[in-house]
């Protein structure tokens, strides 16, 4: 996991004191509003991981 989506209202809240917590476990956090920018956050993340893991295998085919 490399990516933390945060929405709603207790999201936004506490933004502040998450974020930092979130670089210090090495995560990307995205603050998200409303939740249909986080739905569509979270599928935008879920395909660049598809395709990361795609150009990997790729790779170790190649060679």
């Amino acid at each position: 996991m490399t990516d933390v989506v945060v929405s709603g209202g207790g999201g936004e809240f506490f933004w502040n004191e998450f974020r930092p917590l979130l670089r210090d476990a090495q995560l990307k956090g995205h603050l998200a509003k409303p939740s249909r920018k986080a739905n569509a956050l979270g599928q935008y993340i879920y395909g660049e991981a598809q395709l990361a893991n795609l150009s990997n295998k790729l790779a170790v085919s190649k060679s």
